[in-house]
């Protein structure tokens, strides 16, 4: 094969239309951000185009162990640890707080050992945003991190990562998303911190049982509240739970519709808060059940 290759000069002209087509419709950007190299962007819609180029007859796409080769390029390049740890790999580099340094690790193992996602193609604004919305507060309770500046921007950060290098498009959906959702989780993060740091867990542990006829545990719903007493429902059950005493939790800014992780306990025939693991956001909900 030379230069003057009719086949050659058809796959030339196949390449050229398809970066003439994405530039048109979808890379935009790359006319104002001259200077990044967008290569694999091409490479990927090149391999993931479902026309066929068949110079002189030929089907190139009978060849099965040259599938099997690409299939191989493409999982080893869009893997979500391959490509979640180059991320990691650089972000670390230049941005040395070892706390979101090891959120962002959470999230890799989120996507391929809880999801079992095999490409980061496969990544959705649904498993964003329940990682955000349930597994983050979560983490940062364990890890004792309470800056969501710095979570929100190394998010911000892995979305335009993936965005130039993956084609996968969730940066303006994330954005969208964190500047309706974050101040909620945010508020609920910080009433749960405030909460544990003033009741720790070993307390409870210790006076557990202790004058309790009756004691549930599960995800409530707040659907009503007057001062000290509040109505909740069981998110999963369906049970509601009338006059709960939140007396507990009176200094908190709690709000109809937050989600609580909570242990509550009849004492006298009437039911009140015995610990609070977590407090979500409305947000949550969807992805609690």
């Amino acid at each position: 094969m030379n230069e003057s290759d009719n086949n050659l000069l058809d796959l030339a002209e196949f390449i050229l239309n398809k970066i003439v087509h994405f530039v048109r419709f979808k890379g935009q950007r790359f006319l104002e951000n001259h200077t990044e190299n967008a290569s694999n962007y091409f490479d990927d819609l090149i391999q993931s185009d479902e026309s066929s180029w068949q110079p002189g007859g030929v089907d190139y796409d009978s060849n099965d162990d040259e599938d099997e080769e690409t299939e191989s390029w493409k999982m080893a390049y869009s893997g979500i640890e391959n490509v979640l740890d180059e991320f990691i790999e650089n972000y670390q580099q230049n941005n040395p707080s070892a706390g979101t340094v090891k959120l962002i690790t959470k999230f890799k193992e989120y996507l391929s050992d809880f999801l079992e996602l095999g490409k980061i193609d496969d990544l959705t604004m649904d498993d964003l945003e329940e990682f955000i919305c349930v597994v983050l507060p979560n983490e940062m309770i364990l890890e004792d991190i309470t800056n969501f500046d710095d979570v929100n921007d190394a998010f911000v950060k892995l979305l335009t990562y993936l965005e130039f290098n993956h084609n996968v498009f969730l940066k303006i959906p994330y954005l969208k998303f964190s500047e309706r959702e974050f101040p909620e989780i945010m508020r609920t993060f910080k009433l749960t911190h405030t909460y544990q740091s003033s009741f720790p867990l070993i307390n409870f542990l210790l006076a557990s049982g202790e004058n309790t006829d009756e004691s549930v545990e599960g995800f409530f719903e707040i659907t009503g509240h007057r001062a000290d007493l509040c109505q909740i429902k069981d998110i999963h059950l369906k049970t509601i739970y009338e006059q709960v005493d939140f007396s507990k939790l009176n200094e908190y800014k709690l709000k109809k519709g937050d989600i609580l992780h909570l242990q509550i306990e009849k004492i006298e025939n009437r039911w009140k808060i015995a610990h609070v693991e977590m407090v979500y956001p409305q947000a949550a909900k969807y992805y609690l059940y």
